[in-house]
């Protein structure tokens, strides 16, 4: 019954860090890319207020993030728990899929503290010879849970730690 409980949970911790609105509008609607100003999108507005764009950019950022982290967790708890070695290269292929696409969305001193977090994610599932997959699938959607808040709650101010 603990497992249970603890589904839900880690997964409205996810959900509650989501910002209103969908960070992937544009790729969902099948929108080209935008092609704008370059300025304008390494941080600085239109204004020339670059405190103002880099918040927003920071916004959307995290809201991408915990988007990312959000559907790594549903590509895990979907697997079926019969095939422990199907589990294993699903959460190997979903972890560095999910640190290739975070990664340059993290300011650069958190790159390392969230790369080293999926890194022991992963190898704790590839080095446990015969997982019980429903106990891992828990695991790791709530620590994919805690490290999203970690990662949220500390944008901008250095360590995901």
């Amino acid at each position: 019954m603990k497992k249970f409980l603890l589904l839900p949970f880690a997964m409205a911790t996810v959900i509650s860090s989501l910002p209103a609105g969908n960070p992937c509008r544009d790729e969902l609607a099948g929108a080209e890319p935008w092609t704008g100003n370059i300025a304008y999108a390494s941080g600085f507005s239109d204004a020339g207020d670059p405190a103002v764009a880099s918040r927003e950019n920071m916004e959307e950022n995290k809201a991408r993030i915990s988007y990312e982290l959000a559907k790594i967790t549903a590509d895990i708890v979907s697997v079926p728990t019969a095939d422990t070695e199907n589990f294993k290269r699903t959460v190997a292929y979903a972890n560095a899929r999910i640190t290739a696409t975070v990664m340059p969305l993290l300011p650069d001193s958190q790159k390392k503290d969230f790369a080293n977090e999926m890194a022991q994610l992963t190898t704790a599932i590839m080095n446990d010879p015969n997982p019980d997959v429903e106990i891992a699938k828990t695991e790791l959607t709530y620590k994919i849970a805690l490290l999203t808040t970690k990662i949220i709650t500390n944008a901008g101010k250095g360590k995901c730690r």
